[in-house]
């Protein structure tokens, strides 16, 4: 099962069914199923103008409902970017299916490359279903060619090459979604709460 929310949205505004099938609680790419909205909460799919979206379309997830809050105290800045009207901006990227909502990324973590939008949650979905993956995290760098490229960063459970990886991704997504570029590591730079933290993996490659 999976709950969805945010501080904004008191607590949890979305929840996925109970199902002991995990390949139910994601979609043919193996894009996480968020769930469906929780009683008294709307959920709508929004484009970079804040216009809801149809379903299949991927953009910001907004939330709306009586326990989501009304803004920040003294950041008015703050608040007019998240809030728009009675919607909550979450940062989050998805796509709704019917009442279903799934989940692309964080929308601050989508590049372009080669002129398509890339979210890298549905490159990582799929490469941590290699039997030889053990965790992933794919970034944008920038690129003379490409304007920006797909970089991943990879913890490997045996011996696996850059090839093998890209012709695996081939199998499931579109070859302008491929990264690039495979960095095998043995760790990931990782919050206290065990959260991967691309912003030092962009570091550590442009330093490198």
């Amino acid at each position: 099962m999976n709950l969805y929310g945010l501080s904004e949205s008191s607590g949890a505004c979305i929840c996925s069914p109970l199902e002991d099938d995990v390949e139910r609680l994601m979609d043919e790419r193996g894009i996480p199923l968020l769930g469906i909205p929780l009683d008294d909460y709307e959920i709508r799919i929004v484009d970079d103008e804040g216009n809801p979206l149809p379903d299949g379309e991927v953009g910001e997830i907004a939330v709306k409902g009586d326990c989501v809050c009304n803004g920040y105290i003294g950041l008015e800045d703050k608040t007019k970017e998240a809030f728009k009207g009675d919607w909550l901006l979450t940062g989050d990227l998805g796509y709704k299916k019917g009442n279903f909502v799934y989940f692309m990324g964080r929308k601050n973590e989508m590049y372009i490359q080669a002129g398509y939008n890339v979210y890298p949650a549905e490159i990582e979905n799929v490469l941590l279903t290699h039997p030889k993956v053990y965790m992933v995290a794919v970034i944008g760098v920038k690129d003379e060619f490409y304007g920006e490229k797909g970089v991943a960063y990879v913890i490997p459970k045996g011996e696996v090459s850059e090839r093998e990886l890209k012709e695996y991704c081939a199998k499931y997504i579109a070859d302008y979604k491929i990264p690039k570029e495979f960095i095998f590591v043995n760790s990931l730079p990782l919050t206290p709460a065990g959260k991967i933290q691309k912003s030092e993996l962009l570091k550590i490659y442009e330093g490198k």
